[in-house]
């Protein structure tokens, strides 16, 4: 008979953590030989193929309030708790939820079925945190001329409109582009879409919303007078910004959301702060409207 036989010891096989099974099915253990028909094949050695880097994202029903973590304990905890390397970095996103970063033997899906293996870590470190999901591809846009009276529902009319007669599913939070004045009739609404193809339709046909046609155009997130949240300076997109960071309220290098005063030992502004510009380098703001470089945009607040 062939074949190989195992003795048994007795006792129930160890039970394999989370990291080793998923590494298990992704490396052989060694090559092992089969004999057939007097044949005798090698099977090949299966190496483990790194996978895309996988994102989980951790998220509140309303906009947590975590200003910072300790990006190593927090990852040992989740490795702890698997009992293997599977987080590789934990990071505060720009809009203030919690994303996870895998190693790149894992995806997204693995480190998300194990959940409840790892779900206690979020409730110790974040307990206002309710869903961890992977992250999604939103496609920005505007549509201009909408009734500013027709929007006063939340925008909800203006989602069924575009499910109903656009067969457009818009995803997420609408707003509008600029808050219109109280006796302004029409204004711009930024919408999100989930799919290329449902970016393309508005682009090239526009919206049906009311019984009018109105146009459709990319969103861009910045302008002339964007004054950016990393470097305080104007004009670029803050999202790839590569400029030295500097406070909004003392100008040094660190993210304003992150200044710290020692005296009062509380977050943001206080009475013990010492102004300073990022760009001018007077003592206010670097939003404040006297300032040089806040007119030199022609940005008034």
């Amino acid at each position: 008979m062939q074949g190989a036989i195992t003795k048994s010891t007795g006792q129930s096989p160890a039970k394999k953590t989370y990291a080793q099974a998923v590494t298990s099915t992704a490396t052989a253990t060694s090559a092992a030989t089969t004999t057939t028909a007097g044949t005798t094949t090698k099977k090949k050695r299966l190496e483990p193929k790194p996978q895309a880097i996988s994102k989980v994202v951790l998220t509140a029903e309303n906009t947590p309030t975590i200003v910072t973590i300790d990006g190593k304990a927090v990852r040992d905890q989740f490795n702890k708790a698997l009992n293997g390397n599977v987080v590789a970095r934990v990071e505060i996103s720009k809009r203030n939820n919690i994303v996870i970063t895998t190693t790149k033997f894992y995806t997204a899906d693995q480190f998300l079925e194990v959940q409840n293996e790892w779900w206690p870590v979020v409730q110790e470190n974040w307990p206002e945190i309710q869903k961890a999901e992977k992250p999604t591809t939103w496609n920005k846009l505007v549509v201009h001329g909408i009734p500013v009276e027709e929007a006063s529902d939340g925008f909800e009319k203006f989602k069924t409109e575009c499910k109903e007669y656009n067969k457009i599913q818009v995803i997420g939070k609408s707003r509008w582009l600029i808050p219109p004045s109280e006796d302004q009739k029409k204004a711009s609404i930024v919408f999100s879409v989930e799919s290329e193809q449902e970016k393309k339709a508005c682009l090239k046909n526009g919206l049906d919303i009311l019984g009018i046609g109105l146009k459709v155009v990319n969103y861009r997130p910045y302008s002339t007078t964007t004054q950016c949240n990393r470097c305080q300076s104007f004009g670029h997109n803050p999202t790839t910004c590569r400029l030295t960071i500097a406070c909004r309220l003392c100008a040094k290098p660190h993210y304003t959301k992150q200044h710290y005063c020692k005296e009062c030992k509380k977050h943001g502004e206080c009475n013990h702060l010492v102004a300073k510009c990022a760009n001018c380098s007077q003592n206010h703001l670097a939003d404040h409207p006297h300032c040089e470089a806040v007119k030199a945009v022609g940005l008034s607040y």
